[in-house]
């Protein structure tokens, strides 16, 4: 998937250093997290709609950026802010 650390750390509110220790093997990812990240790599494998955003995501400059999803029968879809 490609995540800085930065961008990963922002999408699970977590700081890029927490995501250094979990990758250095310093600190055990929470369960939580761990679930989480398994399912949108799950996703982003089998997604293209998810693959499409994540590759969003990974080219954004550092602005703050508000998304508004809203969950219908067909999956999650935009609308407006």
């Amino acid at each position: 998937m490609r995540f800085s650390r930065g961008n990963l750390g922002d999408l699970i509110d977590v700081a890029g250093e927490t995501i250094k220790a979990w990758e250095n093997e310093k600190n055990p990812i929470p369960e939580t997290a761990d679930v989480f990240l398994r399912g949108l790599y799950l996703d982003h494998y089998y997604n293209d709609e998810v693959k499409a955003l994540i590759s969003a995501i990974n080219h954004m400059e550092r602005k703050e950026v508000k998304i508004c999803l809203s969950k219908t029968t067909q999956g999650w879809s935009s609308k407006a802010a």
